[in-house]
């Protein structure tokens, strides 16, 4: 008796635990419908750099720096949904994270070449 109530117990949770990925999982068109989000949010981001470049908030080097970044954001995100991950968020590109100077971090290209081109601060 005790068997029986193990083995059922083994089948439920495997059933259990194969339902909770297909439940989670996204449809094509619940894909479809995030990565054309994403996509004008991309769109949008570009277009503001553009809009506070032209209002002189930006310097056209900043500017050019901020559109790299994005893209290269972008090509991130890209490449995560290839892969089937659609959450929301940037810090997971190649598990570079934070401070590493690739894209997806929080210090990438863009702070490195506009931190290097401040001029030195005298004490």
């Amino acid at each position: 008796m005790m068997k029986k109530g193990l083995i059922l117990a083994a089948v439920l949770l495997l059933v259990l635990a194969a339902a909770v990925p297909a439940a989670g999982a996204l449809t094509e068109k619940q894909k479809d419908e995030l990565a054309k989000l994403y996509e004008e949010e991309h769109q949008l981001r570009l277009q503001i750099v553009e809009k506070q470049r032209e209002a002189g908030l930006l310097s056209e080097e900043n500017a050019q720096l901020l559109k790299e970044r994005l893209q290269e954001q972008w090509q991130c995100r890209r490449q995560r949904m290839q892969e089937g991950d659609y959450s929301f968020g940037q810090y997971r590109c190649g598990g570079r994270g934070r401070g590493q100077g690739r894209g997806c971090g929080g210090y990438g290209a863009y702070n490195q070449r506009r931190h290097a081109a401040r001029p030195e601060q005298s004490a």
